[in-house]
């Protein structure tokens, strides 16, 4: 997980997804400063997705070319695995 996440740079997925920026209406000072909050916090989330896209490609792309296979129900080794974590 360390090397999707430096992949991803200093900010993960998680990390963007859970900006939540909650105004009361006390807290509300000027709607120009608080749209450009907005627009800065939509735009970090939008780079941060389109580098996590970008670098999920690149791993697919290199899975693809290691011949890198994921295992399903039903395949032997997930067999042997579910045996051995069953017990």
């Amino acid at each position: 997980m360390n090397s999707i996440n430096s992949l991803l740079g200093s900010e993960t997925l998680d990390q963007v997804m859970g900006l939540w920026s909650q105004a009361m209406p006390q807290d509300i000072t000027c709607y120009n400063t608080d749209m450009q909050g907005t627009r800065q916090a939509e735009t970090t989330c939008r780079h941060t997705l389109e580098n996590y896209e970008k670098n999920l490609h690149v791993v697919q792309e290199l899975e693809r070319k290691l011949e890198i296979s994921w295992w399903v129900p039903g395949d032997p080794k997930w067999e042997n695995v579910a045996c051995l974590v069953s017990n």
